[in-house]
């Protein structure tokens, strides 16, 4: 999926990220257990050097993976509290890398192209509707033959510094690629992705939920803050 053609030079970039969200309630709540997936999914591009992990002093955390292998803190709480608080601070290093550095399938150079009939039979399992009927495969097709735009520093810097999500998309000889609708880029060595999914509920940063006999009014704040190293 890789070579070195076009990174012949290895650069690393050292990063810190720290990220925290707290809720506040009026009175005193009790709270069912909570899933956190905000750490890193590690690869050849990307090490973890430091990991933190914060909250509420006595509450159980238990750290396992899903059935996606996302690393998923899953926190249990003993006493009701008028405020929830969730940090982490994380030190990666990541390895430049080139997002066109892949070299398509001979079959998938010209569009449309099919997907080879055992790969299809795969990839209709992560594309079926609520109902449960799976959606046809016949070919894909890029959404324009123009030339394609180079976007602005505003426009690549759009989602900077926040959580957000992307699609990844499987090429033949490439395999899953990922593109960023909210800055129309591909993803790159900047993008530090925490989970995957076929649902946005398998990839909720925080889930979990909070119970009182009576309405109690809730306010959350969150942030989150990238520190080069």
């Amino acid at each position: 999926m890789h070579s070195v053609c076009l990174d012949a030079i290895i650069r690393q970039v050292n990063v810190g990220i720290r990220y925290e969200t707290i809720y506040r309630y009026d009175r005193a709540v009790r709270f069912s257990p909570h899933d956190v997936r905000l750490f890193p999914r590690t690869d050849r591009f990307l090490q973890i050097t430091r990991l933190e992990f914060q909250t509420k002093p006595g509450t159980t955390v238990r750290f396992g993976r899903d059935v996606f292998d996302n690393v998923v803190a899953s926190c249990f709480f003993d006493e009701p509290s008028e405020m929830l608080e969730l940090r982490l601070a994380l030190d990666v290093e990541a390895t430049k890398k080139n997002p066109f550095d892949f070299v398509l399938s001979r079959r998938a150079v010209q569009m449309p192209f099919n997907y080879e009939e055992d790969i299809a039979s795969i990839i209709c399992a992560y594309c079926k509707r609520q109902t449960g009927e799976s959606v046809s495969l016949p070919d894909w097709r890029p959404p324009s033959q123009e030339s394609p735009r180079r976007e602005t520093d505003q426009e690549v810097r759009r989602a900077e510094g926040s959580l957000h999500a992307w699609t990844e998309v499987f090429l033949p000889g490439a395999g899953w690629v990922g593109l960023d609708p909210t800055n129309g880029i591909f993803c790159n060595d900047n993008f530090i992705p925490a989970a995957v999914g076929l649902r946005p509920a398998d990839i909720t940063p925080i889930s979990g939920s909070f119970y009182h006999r009576d309405r109690i009014p809730a306010e959350m704040k969150s942030r989150l803050e990238l520190i080069t190293l």
